[in-house]
């Protein structure tokens, strides 16, 4: 469908909805009652049972609800693309391991890596999208990440196909040898709020993550991850009685 296709059939869907309220606006309750006995009287018996004032405060609010929920509706099908509203945040936790005691393993604090930044969207356009290109960019240091495109380079994909869902990710550096990542602590030394700068066949798209975004962010995807505690009420191993085999 072209674009000028679905210009026109949203034109004439917002025509019907601004004609139906109208009809509501300019007439009264009961000739809109009037009208709908002849085509179902038993409703309109049911109608005039009720006060007229308040069936008209209903009538309109309906309308006004249908309006709304129609525009909204004709908005995403019109909207190019779409951004899902997921955590944008990819942490991992590590254990490692504290010691043994009476055959029950023992694991130290969880350790936290932020590792990758993740904007999931669909396009919702009958036409791919053939260019890709963009960062994140620190508030803080103003260091600067490239994206990549469902893991990939995006110089090294086709684009992104119509009506697909696909993922803009960048990957943070690691602060230690060990895990891949930043560390908590690193990650508001070396990063902290930053923004997302978007080129999608010449037409940019620009969001931020604050600070405390970042931060809620943070503390949702922890828990999440949080294991229960290792100090609390476990299962022991039953110490044996003398003589017991």
């Amino acid at each position: 469908m072209t674009t000028t296709n679905k210009t026109a059939k949203a034109l004439a869907a917002i025509s019907c909805i601004i004609s139906f309220s109208n009809f509501v606006a300019t007439n009264s309750f009961p000739k809109v009652a009037d009208n709908i006995n002849s085509y179902f009287p038993p409703l309109q018996k049911l109608l005039t049972s009720y006060s007229t004032s308040l069936l008209e405060v209903v009538l309109y609010v309906a309308v006004f609800v249908f309006i709304i929920s129609s525009v909204i509706l004709l908005f995403k099908k019109l909207s190019p693309l779409t951004w899902l509203n997921t955590p944008f945040l990819s942490i991992n936790s590590y254990r490692t391991l504290k010691g043994v005691s009476e055959d029950i393993a023992e694991y130290n604090e969880p350790i936290y890596r932020i590792r990758q930044f993740t904007l999931q969207g669909i396009n919702n356009s009958t036409k791919p999208i053939t260019t890709v290109s963009g960062y994140i960019q620190s508030e803080t240091t103003s260091a600067r990440l490239p994206v990549l495109l469902d893991g990939m380079k995006p110089s090294e994909t086709y684009g992104i196909p119509p009506k697909c869902k696909f993922k803009i990710q960048a990957i943070f550096p690691s602060s230690t040898n060990d895990y891949e990542g930043y560390s908590i602590e690193d990650y508001w030394k070396h990063f902290g709020g930053f923004f997302l700068s978007l080129s999608l066949d010449g037409k940019t798209v620009f969001k931020k993550y604050p600070k405390d975004k970042v931060e809620n962010c943070i503390n949702m995807r922890i828990k999440e991850l949080d294991l229960p505690s290792e100090n609390g009420p476990r299962v022991k191993k039953r110490q044996r009685l003398n003589g017991e085999p």
